[in-house]
């Protein structure tokens, strides 16, 4: 079965469930250009986002509008170096898919890795024992092929409850799922330095008439931007 088509599955899964609201989901944009994007300036850094949920672009037209234009824009303002920033977006990404999609992926080149993961696994109930086997796998491919100074972003679960993409009792309760998946998700980056936790929250809509927009984007780059500057930095100053 190919990488697409398990993604179609896992989306339709949610809304077999009556988790995901099509109506809303099926009308919105996504980036249709090149995934990549690129802030000019000395010693660029490399970063690469892959994932569900924030990563796929959901509501804009361009990667420079969505999350790697955003945070491409936030990370060189502060660190005052150029960055190349690559986005593997998938919207239907579970946890136990994420290593083989990595391992398509030469990561020696980058210095930093952001994997959003784990909404899709909250709405259908992944067991926990399976979450943490999915985590500890991808982690161990990333581990054996990133440089040894790489650094290693996990964006944790969003509050489902907290986007109209998803239907009120479904949402609530893959909400406590994915407590107990963050929370196993904590364990996991205890034992493996270079592993970072980056806590996110979807927050309020910015545009009723649009859901999601580069503004959304914006303020979720906030959010991720001060944890990839400081492991950047680290790598820098190794460097």
């Amino acid at each position: 079965m190919s990488h697409t088509l398990r993604s179609r599955l896992v989306l339709l899964l949610t809304e077999l469930v009556g988790a995901r609201r099509s109506d809303l989901s099926s009308g919105l944009p996504y980036p249709t250009d090149s995934p990549h994007v690129t802030i000019g300036g000395p010693d660029p850094d490399r970063l690469l986002l892959m994932g569900s949920g924030v990563m796929t672009g959901a509501g804009v037209s361009s990667h420079s509008m969505s999350i790697a234009g955003n945070l491409a824009r936030d990370v060189s303002a502060a660190t005052g170096r150029g960055i190349d920033v690559d986005i593997v977006p998938i919207s239907g990404l579970l946890a136990r898919h994420a290593a083989l999609r990595l391992k398509a992926i030469p990561l020696g080149g980058y210095d930093a890795v952001v994997v959003a993961v784990g909404i899709n696994d909250a709405i259908i109930g992944t067991p926990r024992r399976e979450w943490r086997r999915g985590i500890q796998a991808m982690l161990s491919v990333i581990e054996s092929t990133l440089p040894a100074r790489g650094q290693i972003f996990l964006v944790t679960i969003a509050d489902p409850t907290t986007t109209p993409l998803f239907r009120a009792v479904p949402a609530r309760l893959a909400a406590q799922h994915a407590l107990a998946l963050n929370a196993d998700s904590r364990t996991i980056a205890a034992v493996h330095p270079q592993l970072t936790l980056i806590d996110f929250e979807v927050g309020p809509i910015d545009d009723p008439s649009r859901l999601y927009t580069n503004v959304s984007y914006a303020r979720w780059s906030h959010q991720l931007a001060p944890s990839i500057i400081a492991g950047l930095n680290r790598v820098h100053s190794s460097r």
